[in-house]
Order: C-alpha cells, then structure tokens, then sequence
C-alpha cells in the first residue's frame, strides 16, 4: 500500500517530471497510481518511508540537493534542465561576445516541479465580539465579585455546517465593514443578543453591571482574515441560571453558561482561547481584583 504525503508528491513530480496542479483530483490520482506502481509489495512499508525521507531532506521545496540524490539518474525534472543547460550553454557564450548585455532567459529548474499553486488572497472580515460573564446571584449593585468561580460565560454553537461549524464561541456576530465606530459595534451586538439569543439588557431577566471595550485582534485562517472587535459585558440574573445552563431556540441556536473551569477544559478553538486570554490580560492590566466597585460604564 503506497504512501503519499506532501513529500512524496514533489519527489514522484520530479521523477516524472509532471507539471500539473498537485491540487486537482486528476493529478492526486495519478500520484496514486505511480506510487502504487513503484511501492515495493514485500516491504511497503520501508520504500515509503525513504520515499518521504528523500521528499524531507534531498528533494526540499527551493533547495533540493541533487548531487546527492540516489534517484538522479532516474529523475526526469532534472534530465529536462541538463539538456537545457547543454543546448544553450554554447549560444549563450557566442551572444556574450556579440552584446555586452544579454536579456536573462528563464532557465528550466528542478524546482519547476510540481507546479506552484497560488494561494488565493484572504478575504477581510470583521466581527463583533461579546465575552458575555454573569455575576454571582449574591452580586449586589455596586460590588461585583469579578473572579469568583461562580462566575458564569455564555457560549453559543456554531451552525452543523459552514466555517468551524458545531464548535463552541463567545458571542459574534459579523459587521458590514472596517470603520464602524464602537457604539455603532455595540447597537449591532445588542440587536443580536436581544433577536437570536432572547437576552436584553435593557429589560427583562439580565441587568448589565459593566461593559468594556477589551480591543482587537486579527485572527487568521487560510482564506479569511478576520478582524475581531472584542468587549466584555458582565450581567446579573437576579432570579440567577436556574434552567437556564443549556437551552435551543426554534431556530436551532444553541446557548449554554459554563464556569472558568469549563472554558479551559472545553476543545475551543485557538481564536476564542485567545479571546478569552485577551480578557484576564484586560482585567490584569485595569488591577481588576476579586472583588470591586461599579466602573463607569463606556
């Protein structure tokens, strides 16, 4: 049974000297198909692993060592820049003593193969960020207990399909654009707690104590770069979470409380681990203790 991982494929397209895009299903297929047909039956397992070896450490991305290659004699990629480089090396000197200038050619190059796949430039995005944190049902109006461990996080599940899809974050939600002010921020994520979350502010069964701009980071996938404007809102329930620890709405929106302990042991993904960070550094940084007075809302 072949193996074929990155290594391999650069090895197998320089041997036979395939130029085509790695990527496509027709090109993976064919890889498949010569590995299988190279593999040695009686031990597979060796001949991939010094397959991989070779791709690893003699036939690198940029800097392969060809001179030390034991396939070299076999390899195809090189064999087209030998030829090349013997066929024009006797035209190149005769045009040097004609011009004192010559325009470079674009030699042929082992590393021509296989083909290199531009990566698409990723898509800016920008998102509102809401670390949503329920004081204690004891918290009184003008003492909050911020880093007690009945302290309480709101976390919402992603749609089962999509971009991180079923995994736990805080609170977001997508903006139209880069230059929205922080109240504009603020308007559109109170829209969404009140609409998707059934969670206002302003009335009902939560009283906001305090809201701060935490500040922005850029978190990085392989096609989006996505700016994320983070705050922290700390909430009272004064009839507290009695039944409320997990709930879904109708429209399948999934919302559960977790404690601290919770949020470092659940499988986040890095982008809300490092919003999370982001907020004990805020609280660190603002002298925020176990227990202070109301700070002025912003």
């Amino acid at each position: 049974m072949p193996v074929v991982d990155g290594n391999v494929v650069r090895v197998l397209c320089r041997l036979k000297a395939i130029s085509a895009n790695p990527k496509l299903s027709t090109t993976i297929k064919r890889l498949w198909e010569l590995a299988g047909q190279l593999v040695d039956p009686k031990v597979p397992g060796d001949f991939n692993q010094a397959l991989m070896e070779l791709g690893a450490t003699i036939c690198t991305p940029t800097s392969p060592t060809c001179s030390s290659c034991p396939v070299a004699e076999h390899c195809n990629a090189l064999a087209i820049v030998r030829s090349y480089d013997s066929k024009n090396k006797h035209a190149m000197q005769s045009l040097s003593t004609v011009y004192n200038e010559v325009e470079a050619v674009t030699a042929p190059s082992v590393i021509d193969y296989p083909m290199k796949v531009l990566k698409p430039m990723p898509r800016e995005e920008f998102a509102a960020v809401c670390v949503v944190e329920m004081s204690p049902e004891n918290a009184s109006e003008n003492f909050l207990c911020i880093n007690s461990d009945r302290n309480s996080f709101l976390l919402v599940r992603r749609p089962q399909q999509g971009l991180l899809a079923g995994l736990w974050e805080f609170p977001s939600v997508l903006l139209s654009g880069l230059n929205l002010s922080l109240n504009e921020r603020k308007v559109t994520m109170d829209r969404y707690l009140e609409i998707s979350l059934g969670i206002q502010t302003s009335q009902g069964t939560y009283k906001e104590i305090l809201r701060k701009s935490v500040g922005h980071y850029i978190h990085v996938f392989s096609h989006i770069r996505l700016h994320m404007y983070i705050e922290w809102m700390v909430l009272h329930a004064p009839d507290g979470l009695h039944g409320m620890q997990e709930n879904e709405d109708e429209n399948g929106t999934v919302i559960k409380w977790v404690d601290k302990e919770a949020i470092h042991s659940m499988g986040l993904t890095s982008g809300v681990r490092k919003v999370y960070k982001m907020l004990q550094e805020y609280k660190n940084n603002q002298g925020i203790g176990k227990s202070v007075k109301k700070m002025k809302k912003q």
